[in-house]
């Protein structure tokens, strides 16, 4: 019984210490414990959700989105916009997300994204300055755009006024009549033969800058005087002598010719075969057509594609000398004169 008193004696003192020392340590981790209602420790979010709104805009049907957001944000926040987060105010039309927050600051910024698109918050600044760039050159190219449609319609008008000028003072060839001369003689196929030639003389006058006349032909009519006889060649012949030089040099008869400026071509007026009859030019693929004794009025216009005609008045005798016994030729003198703005 003595030994039991005198365990006891010595463990006593050991359990009130180690129970002391329980309550103590209890205490301690108690007092680390965050408290109910007292702040936490962690550091307060950077981005704050001021409102949103969801829906479709100025047709009022868009409902408040601000706390789903609120909810879903710490110091960032990236969430899909669609229907199944937000809801469907407006079904079957697109929709979009207007935010306005704050990153760290009392500086509210705005951004919207449009359905089925992906909002991160906080924007990236540098983002934030591309797209204010690019929203500023694509002003810059919407007012460059419309500058060059306006600038290429005045250039089209100013190409049209332009051509329309030249063409008033491009140089043109005026045909000019010279005098009738003999043009020497020349054969002719058939019974007629050699026959000798009485021509008009054209001339493309000289110009600063040369400048072709084109497909030139000439038509003749003759009237009687006593206006029995009237005779008509559609298509006059030219006697068409080129130099040497040319490709095809020697006289060539043709009924259309060109004339580089200051040429000069002889026109068949007239021309007397071998027998004395008088002959109007002759006409390719027509018979000749002979002019009776009397004065006939001869009738001349000349054409071509790129020049104003040239018309001339004129007349010519056909007599016949009775001691010689032959038939000659007299033209008027003048011989033509030209005809300003008259029809013949």
């Amino acid at each position: 019984m003595k030994h039991r008193l005198d365990i006891l004696s010595v463990i006593a003192p050991l359990l009130a210490s180690g129970m002391l020392l329980i309550a103590v340590l209890v205490a301690f981790k108690r007092d680390q414990r965050p408290k109910t209602g007292a702040a936490s420790s962690s550091p307060s979010s950077k981005l704050h959700i001021h409102s949103a709104t969801w829906g479709v805009r100025r047709l009022g049907e868009e409902m408040d989105a601000t706390r789903p957001l609120q909810e879903s944000h710490r110091d960032a926040l990236a969430i899909c916009v669609s229907r199944d987060v937000f809801g469907e105010p407006a079904l079957g039309k697109k929709k979009w997300l207007d935010v306005e927050y704050s990153y760290g600051s009392s500086i509210i910024r705005k951004v919207s994204r449009e359905e089925d698109s992906l909002l991160v918050l906080p924007e990236d600044p540098e983002l934030e300055s591309a797209k204010s760039q690019v929203d500023h050159w694509k002003g810059c190219y919407d007012t460059a755009e419309k500058e060059r449609q306006r600038l290429e319609k005045n250039l089209e008008t100013a190409n049209s006024e332009l051509s329309t000028l030249r063409a008033k003072l491009k140089p043109k060839p005026v045909l000019e009549y010279g005098h009738v001369i003999n043009g020497g003689n020349m054969c002719f196929e058939g019974r007629i033969g050699v026959c000798s030639l009485q021509v008009a003389t054209i001339r493309n006058t000289r110009l600063p800058i040369p400048a072709l006349a084109r497909k030139v032909s000439a038509s003749i009519e003759y009237i009687r005087d006593e206006n029995t006889d009237r005779l008509f060649v559609a298509s006059a012949t030219w006697k068409n002598t080129n130099p040497p030089s040319h490709d095809m040099p020697g006289t060539v008869p043709t009924s259309t010719i060109d004339l580089e400026s200051n040429e000069e071509q002889e026109l068949v007026v007239s021309m007397q075969d071998k027998n004395g009859r008088v002959i109007a030019s002759p006409e390719a693929g027509q018979s000749y057509q002979e002019l009776s004794v009397g004065h006939w009025t001869v009738l001349v216009t000349v054409t071509s594609d790129s020049v104003p005609p040239l018309k001339l008045r004129g007349g010519l005798k056909v007599d016949r000398n009775v001691v010689e016994n032959r038939i000659f030729v007299e033209f008027d003198s003048p011989a033509f004169t030209v005809l300003e703005g008259e029809v013949l």
